[in-house]
């Protein structure tokens, strides 16, 4: 082997470990960002919700009190609260987004969803079958500061307005 074929071999060799380092620190960036989320006013999303969803056709806005009722939480605890609920008889419709000071803060609220899908399982699996199915597909997120439970047959569509605001 002569020294130019020495040569080649170590700059094809940096060349390719070069590029695996770079394909990792691309990967860690994208895996960095897919847990975060930007800081974004609550009050956003909901005008998001109401004025390109109308999803004040399927629920209405609820108090802070509600949110206290229905889920066991208080509202001030967190940066910022939304909750929208159906009131109809035998209506599931919720949706509830929570901003917290931190990610690690969004433990209680994960907590309260759950407690709260399943207690309302446990109350219509004996007659109401189309509520089940409902629960049963509510979507749960979980990204960055922010936390997203919905009970809806447009829970996707809610999703995505939820997904794109952060």
């Amino acid at each position: 082997m002569t020294s130019t074929d020495i040569g080649k071999s170590i700059d094809r060799n940096t060349i390719i470990k070069a590029g695996f380092v770079l394909a990792l620190i691309i990967f860690l960036v994208i895996v960095y960002k897919s847990g975060s989320a930007k800081d974004i006013d609550l009050a956003v999303i909901s005008d998001r919700l109401e004025n390109e969803m109308g999803i004040e056709k399927e629920m209405k806005k609820a108090s802070d009190r509600d949110v206290m009722e229905f889920f066991g939480l208080d509202s001030g605890s967190f940066e910022q609260v939304v909750y929208y609920r159906n009131t109809r008889e035998l209506a599931v419709e919720e949706l509830l987004i929570v901003k917290a000071a931190s990610k690690d803060a969004l433990g209680p609220v994960s907590e309260a969803a759950d407690r709260r899908t399943k207690t309302q399982i446990d109350v219509y699996k004996s007659y109401g079958p189309k509520q089940v199915k409902q629960l049963e597909n509510c979507i749960k997120i979980e990204k960055g500061n922010y936390y997203f439970y919905c009970t809806s047959d447009n829970a996707a569509d809610y999703e995505e307005v939820f997904r794109d605001a952060i």
